[in-house]
């Protein structure tokens, strides 16, 4: 609320006062709301997932990347927006690798990482030449909780927690 009264009078009223106050029950700004959500639902998610059991939550995690990740490819489907089904879709991924998989070597870690951003570069490529022509779909394989970005930001994180001379970090 001070930033408004600092910088945007303009946007400042009773609505932006009332947000102020409870920004995640009033959905001030979606992060901080889908993740708080998310953070009240983990115990029971967690234990729900290793009540299922190694092949069910395999199962699962298969499921909702072949529907949101898959479908994170095609223009114009619903896949996982801003709100806390992005954070549940990831839990649910991680949390199967975590549990059951063994840790991925530094050769998987960059192929997975190199295959996200060839995605990246694939639909910027197809986005240029389609613009050509008048259509305009965007680079809609950038968004929040799109495959590709998931693949990058893991490939990232992994590598510079579990390799961290992999990414230039020095341990002291």
């Amino acid at each position: 609320m001070a930033f408004f009264l600092v910088f945007d009078r303009a946007d400042f009223g009773m609505k932006t006062i009332v947000r102020s106050v409870a920004p995640t029950i009033m959905g001030m700004w979606w992060y901080v709301t889908a993740y708080a959500t998310f953070l009240a639902l983990l115990p029971f998610l967690s234990k729900g997932l290793r009540a299922l059991g190694e092949h069910m939550h395999y199962a699962l995690a298969i499921t909702v990347l072949a529907i949101w990740g898959l479908t994170s490819f095609i223009p114009g489907t619903s896949g996982v927006n801003d709100s806390v089904f992005g954070f549940i879709y990831l839990f649910i991924l991680i949390s199967a690798y975590k549990w059951y998989m063994k840790p991925f070597t530094l050769k998987q870690t960059w192929l997975m990482t190199g295959i996200g951003l060839g995605f990246f570069l694939l639909y910027t490529c197809a986005s240029v030449m389609l613009s050509l022509f008048g259509i305009d779909k965007g680079i809609f394989i950038a968004g929040s909780f799109k495959l590709p970005v998931i693949m990058v930001g893991f490939g990232i994180f992994y590598c510079s927690t579990r390799f961290p001379s992999a990414v230039g970090s020095s341990t002291a």
